[in-house]
């Protein structure tokens, strides 16, 4: 009889041990490092408070005239307890290195987040104000505040990522008679049509961040427009945090873009541009929804960065004429370009900036090479170097290769820098 007891109660306590081991996740008592994640936010409203001139396109010779939306910088600071980063974005067309690294330092000193644990992106918007140093004085110091803010409101969340198709890209580089290659539409050369999202909740599970990561230009609204927006890249901020609550950002991180625009862009179909930029954002927004929903979450993610800085050959700008009678032979050296590049590791998760407009080969080649299943590449990240194509590209010419002033033969040296850096946690 005690014997018959004792097999009982140890079946009993074998079974509510199975109930209990089976009802949670496995990741997550074997999570990586056991350091439970902390996330604080911020949103900052960096619309220009007077017309100045827009940035973008070269034709332009006046200054904005009307706000269509307003402009806005998202910022997400990470903790494991141990180590503090942050993740900016801006919704300006590009930064300099020299703004990047004052602004990084005022972070450092008014969060303690050292400034080589920042990544700084901007949406790379064709639709905002050109870098004028009143108005970037004031958006340095509105994202310095941002950034107190969001380490201030450190909170226990949990993330997970997932990935999504869009097919509102296309390549840019067309073919034209005679005179080669040109900003268009051809649906024959590569593209990268995948989505990265990454979500991001507090304890009860209300969302605080969505990350979208999609490589194209922010163009929509075309060369004529001389309205501000955040482009679609704004739209699907709207979207996104409309949906999920007043409490939940949405920033956007450009993937691989430099030779990537967006399907709809200047079309007078929907008003000069302004319908195709909202529903643009609605397409992009309900997928990332869809993707972001079915996205298993986790408590558990040490915080991980890199930095590193690259030195590429340089070459000077390329004029059309000089590449139509001698070929890659017309390239010039020149100064040498510096490239910045980040790796932020949140748990299973990468985010990888690259400061430059890389074509989107390099993202497919940088995710498909990866030891982790949810690696995004984020370009136009921590400054400014401008175009680097894929090395054959090189030979085809066009806009992105004549204003390159990088030589080739930088696209094994930045993937595989990358990868090291991954491979150094």
């Amino acid at each position: 009889m005690k014997r018959m007891m004792s097999f009982i109660i140890r079946g009993f306590v074998l079974l509510l041990f199975c109930v209990f081991f089976y009802s949670i996740d496995i990741t997550e008592l074997y999570a990586d490092g056991e350091n439970i994640l902390s996330v604080g936010t911020a949103k900052v409203n960096i619309t220009p408070k007077v017309p100045i001139p827009m940035s973008g396109y070269g034709g332009r010779k006046e200054n904005f005239k009307v706000i269509h939306d307003d402009l806005h910088a998202r910022t997400i600071v990470f903790s494991d307890g141990e180590t503090k980063a942050l993740l900016i974005s801006a919704e300006i067309i590009a930064i300099s290195f020299s703004f990047w690294e004052n602004t990084s330092k005022c972070v450092e000193d008014e969060t303690g987040i050292p400034h080589k644990n920042i990544l700084f992106c901007v949406t790379h918007t064709h639709g905002g104000p050109s870098s004028v140093p009143s108005y970037m004085d004031e958006v340095g110091d509105k994202l310095v505040n941002a950034a107190k803010e969001a380490a201030g409101n450190l909170k226990p969340a949990r993330i997970g990522a997932g990935k999504g198709i869009c097919k509102m890209n296309i390549n840019r580089r067309a073919r034209a008679a005679r005179v080669g290659i040109v900003l268009g539409k051809n649906p024959y050369k590569s593209i990268d049509r995948e989505v990265g999202v990454v979500r991001i909740d507090d304890a009860e599970g209300m969302p605080l961040a969505i990350l979208i990561n999609w490589g194209w230009h922010s163009t929509v609204m075309g060369g004529n427009n001389y309205m501000i927006t955040g482009d679609w890249a704004g739209a699907a901020s709207r979207f996104i945090e409309k949906k999920c609550g007043e409490d939940c950002i949405a920033p956007v991180l450009i993937g691989a873009n430099g030779d990537v625009n967006p399907l709809y862009q200047g079309i007078n179909s929907f008003k000069n541009g302004i319908g195709e930029v909202e529903i643009t954002g609605i397409i992009i927004g309900e997928e990332i929804m869809k993707v972001a929903r079915a996205i298993k979450m986790y408590r558990y993610g040490s915080v991980q960065v890199i930095q590193r800085i690259v030195v590429l050959p340089g070459k000077e700008e390329t004029s059309e004429k000089q590449f139509r009678e001698y070929g890659i032979n017309a390239f010039e050296p020149g100064p040498d370009n510096q490239l910045n590049l980040s790796v932020l590791k949140l748990g299973p998760i990468i985010l990888a900036g690259v400061s430059a407009q890389v074509f989107n080969e390099f993202g497919t080649q940088f995710k498909e090479l990866s030891p982790y299943k949810f690696s995004f590449m984020i370009g136009h990240c921590n400054g400014t170097t401008g175009y680097i194509p894929t090395d054959d590209e090189y030979a085809e010419g066009g806009n992105e290769v004549l204003r390159s002033r990088t030589m080739p033969g930088n696209e094994k040296v930045i993937i595989q820098n990358l990868l090291d850096m991954i491979y150094e946690f």
